[in-house]
């Protein structure tokens, strides 16, 4: 759990009670343990609701369970995905190739390579999303 990063969330939440994951009635030979655990990452340790330990009777384990809010973790920005049927608008396409032909003019095309891919990519990236917000009938703000 040290190495991983990660805390029993239950035990965190509970750390006076005693409850049982796992009970074993062998005809009063009975055993109980807290065998299941609840283990999550610290850095998500705001972000859970409740967690429990509920009985369940078709098995001699009992049911574990954790209720993430996963509304208070911030988003990122996603991935951005090009939206294949832009490829058939041919003012699309005529846009991408004059950025071709103005980006591969660039001193940094035969200069510094990586960085002229890097911000080849974004203007080809921001062209294809205000073309797809125009043809779904989107204005930009």
């Amino acid at each position: 759990m040290n190495d991983f990063n990660l805390l029993d969330i239950w035990r965190e939440q509970n750390p006076c009670k005693i409850e049982y994951t796992r009970i074993r009635d062998a005809v009063t030979g009975r055993t109980a343990s807290r065998i299941d655990r609840l283990l999550i990452s610290k850095s998500l340790m705001l972000s859970v609701s409740r967690s429990s330990i509920n009985p369940y009777p078709k098995s001699d384990h009992n049911v574990v369970a954790i209720l993430l809010n996963l509304s208070v973790i911030p988003r990122g920005k996603g991935t951005w995905i090009l939206n294949n049927p832009l490829l058939k608008d041919e003012m699309f396409c005529a846009m991408i190739r004059n950025v071709i032909k103005t980006f591969t003019t660039d001193e940094d095309y035969e200069n510094n390579f990586l960085s002229w891919y890097d911000r080849f990519k974004r203007v080809v990236k921001t062209t294809a999303i205000k073309s797809d917000q125009k043809s779904n009938g989107f204005r930009e703000p």
